[in-house]
């Protein structure tokens, strides 16, 4: 699959397969997610991989859920996320890094819909 039809293809998912998903495949995106372009090249993020039932259950509490749409849209517990990458920034090297963890999370998301896996960011 090239590029192109990758991005044709991604989607934003907010119910999830009821399937594992393998943390080294994740840490190969935050690797491969740090070649990303950073402004100023300050290189601010730092990345914190939820992977595991019980994380990712605290994690999903925290999360707002399409909060745009009204009604109920919060998926079921067999729906959830079965992993997060949450992408924190270093204040003191940056005071906006909104740029950085666009840039960042459009190369995750391109890398996960390659390996089949969707997001949601």
């Amino acid at each position: 699959m090239n590029i192109y039809e990758l991005q044709k293809q991604r989607r934003s998912i907010r119910k999830f397969a009821d399937k594992s998903v393998d943390c080294e495949l994740l840490k190969k995106f935050v690797s491969y997610s740090r070649l990303s372009a950073s402004a100023m090249n300050m290189q601010p993020l730092r990345y914190y991989i939820a992977c595991g039932d019980s994380i990712t259950d605290l994690t999903f509490h925290h999360v707002r859920w399409a909060g745009y749409l009204k009604g109920a849209h919060s998926p079921s517990f067999d729906e959830r996320p079965r992993a997060y990458i949450l992408f924190l920034y270093d204040k003191n090297l940056s005071s906006a890094p909104r740029w950085d963890i666009g840039a960042a999370s459009h190369a995750i998301q391109l890398m996960a819909q390659y390996e089949g896996l969707g997001t949601c960011w």
